[in-house]
């Protein structure tokens, strides 16, 4: 993902359209979820996307570029929850092993979101050399809300025990001195070398944690402190940087953990495992403001141009840009750079998405993008870019390909769908799509 120019950035609201996304005891006043429950899985047409990686574009041997290695990580292959390629994270005694991701685009994303990896493990997953191993497979860094020093909150770790089982852990990790502090799940694990979803839930206003595995809530894991209170829970306001994994802080028996990781989403909305979308609706994609002006008239115009009225809110801010008063021009300017670094986001990954012989979703974002823009001189700009691209010989084949793609995932065996898909890559049997269809195939 592409950085963004201000510290009151716009959020993306990346949509994966047809591509296969392929996807200590609390007390029960403490555990208990607010009444608006954030863990109803929306649909991801519906889902506002600050990252999304399946490592598809990544050359084996390499990671994505919008992230910084740690230790010996690298795309293979040979292993994929969907598609053909996932991070794999080399055998080690211990230390780390990560991609990490930082920026602007991070810091727009808030105090709150839900994030997704699916992870599996190479067995025999090996003993600990010691009496036990505790591991962190997300991390992100920040300043504590309740402290003010820097601190790990490892969103995402696990307890070994000398058998080998293991708990799931939410562990907070000053770096100045202070203890640290956590808690086990109760529900004993064992690793798995199949792919085992896991999904967070962080919230700074409410100071919330919550948990899932598999879709499963492990609910004494969770934390509801409330507004305020930052003891116990200590969700920083923005993170620093976020790290996804596997880090052992004690060693393991012979060579250590070999691991992958696939599918990695960080959203508003819970999107839980789905890996597959279909767009029925044009795209209308707009930047979300974090934190939000103060001043109310930039705000008004801010919420309009969320709802995807970015051209004729662009105007609006213009006018405002010339205000009299000096608080309205400066709000109106640091609104209309955050549009403008959403802008150069979405550009770069409709570039992406063409290089890469994305020709149908490239289209779709160009037509997303022009509708934003109605009213405004760069709505004609992806009206053409869409319009060239519908001519290309590959856009009938994306836009077939989306049939596809409304397949559920537990019925890509079906013997129905493999016919399609054989029909499919006789019919293109070369190609960006052709790739893709090959790829679902059961007997490749």
């Amino acid at each position: 993902m592409a950085a963004y120019l201000t510290s009151r950035s716009a959020v993306t609201a990346r949509s994966c359209l047809l591509l296969v996304v392929a996807t200590t005891l609390l007390s029960s006043a403490e555990a208990a979820p607010a009444a608006n429950d954030p863990a109803t899985i929306v649909p991801l047409s519906k889902a506002t996307f600050f990252l999304f990686e399946d490592f598809e574009s990544t050359e084996p041997g390499k990671i994505p570029k919008a992230f910084t290695p740690v230790g010996s990580v690298g795309v293979v292959d040979d292993v994929a929850h969907t598609g053909r390629h996932s991070l794999r994270l080399n055998a080690a005694v211990n230390g780390a092993r990560q991609i990490v991701w930082k920026g602007p685009a991070l810091t727009a994303m808030g105090g709150e979101h839900w994030g997704r990896l699916f992870y599996r493990v190479q067995l025999p997953s090996p003993l600990p050399a010691g009496g036990g191993i505790h591991t962190t497979i997300v991390v992100g860094a920040g300043m504590s809300p309740l402290a003010k020093d820097k601190f790990e909150v490892r969103l995402m770790g696990t307890s070994t025990r000398a058998d080998g089982a293991f708990s799931y852990l939410y562990n907070v990790q000053p770096l100045q001195g202070r203890p640290e502090f956590g808690k086990g799940s109760g529900e004993v694990n064992h690793y798995s070398d199949s792919w085992t979803l896991a999904e967070w839930y962080v919230d700074y206003a409410t100071q919330s944690y919550r948990f899932f595995v598999n879709g499963k809530e492990l609910t004494d894991l969770a934390i509801h402190k409330g507004a305020n209170t930052f003891a116990g829970a200590e969700i920083p306001q923005v993170f620093d940087s976020l790290a996804f994994g596997w880090q052992n802080y004690q060693a393991a028996a012979g060579t250590g953990f070999t691991t992958w990781i696939d599918d990695i989403a960080l959203t508003r909305e819970r999107i839980g495992g789905q890996k597959q979308i279909k767009q029925d609706e044009p795209l209308r994609f707009a930047p979300a403001f974090t934190p939000p002006a103060t001043e109310p008239k930039v705000a008004k115009i801010e919420d309009a141009i969320a709802k995807g009225h970015v051209g004729h809110g662009i105007k609006d801010l213009e006018k405002l840009s010339t205000d009299k008063d000096a608080k309205v021009v400066e709000a109106a300017t640091a609104s209309l750079a955050a549009i403008q670094a959403w802008k150069e986001q979405n550009d770069a990954e409709y570039t992406r998405l063409k290089d890469a012989g994305d020709v149908f979703t490239a289209a779709e974002l160009a037509s997303g993008m022009a509708t934003s823009y109605a009213g405004h001189d760069a709505a004609k700009d992806y009206q053409d870019q869409a319009a060239t691209l519908k001519k290309d010989p590959a856009y009938p084949a994306g836009k077939e390909f989306q049939k596809l793609a409304e397949f559920p995932a537990d019925q890509l065996k079906d013997p129905r769908f493999v016919k399609l898909l054989k029909a499919f890559v006789k019919k293109y049997p070369m190609g960006y799509y052709f790739d893709l269809a090959q790829a679902l195939l059961p007997d490749k």
